[in-house]
């Protein structure tokens, strides 16, 4: 791949997903590429038990939910998180709430909104 190549480069509208088998590289530029973004995501993090993505400069890890963990509802609407919590600037959020934060942070394009942490350069990370 080009090292210009829109595709291949992190930001963007591409989604970096690392799991165990590697990394995908996935589009997430509309409503429907999210959407498949965060069924992707959630599949994985119960196979695997943690998976990390990254758009842009915004970081998320998503792991399997844990009846028995401290963090057991979602910190924005309260639902329980019954098969993966999404962990974004350190709150676990349900797939629904973490999609619409990562649209927030990104503009929905990818490309980032907002002042990245000085220590880690992770926009959401405090």
């Amino acid at each position: 791949m080009r090292s210009g190549d829109r595709h291949g480069a992190p930001g963007g509208d591409r989604a970096h997903i690392t799991a165990p088998g590697g990394v995908l590289i996935l589009p997430a530029a509309n409503a429907y590429e999210w959407q498949l973004l965060c069924e992707h995501v959630t599949a994985e993090a119960r196979r695997h038990a943690r998976v990390s993505v990254r758009l842009g400069g915004v970081a998320c890890v998503v792991r399997a939910a844990t009846g028995g963990s401290a963090s057991c509802c979602c910190r924005d609407c309260a639902r329980p998180l019954r098969r993966v919590a999404f962990r974004i600037a350190w709150r676990d959020l349900c797939g629904e709430c973490a999609r619409r934060q990562l649209i927030r942070e990104t503009d929905g394009t990818g490309a980032v909104c907002g002042t990245p942490h000085p220590a880690t350069g992770i926009v959401g990370h405090r």
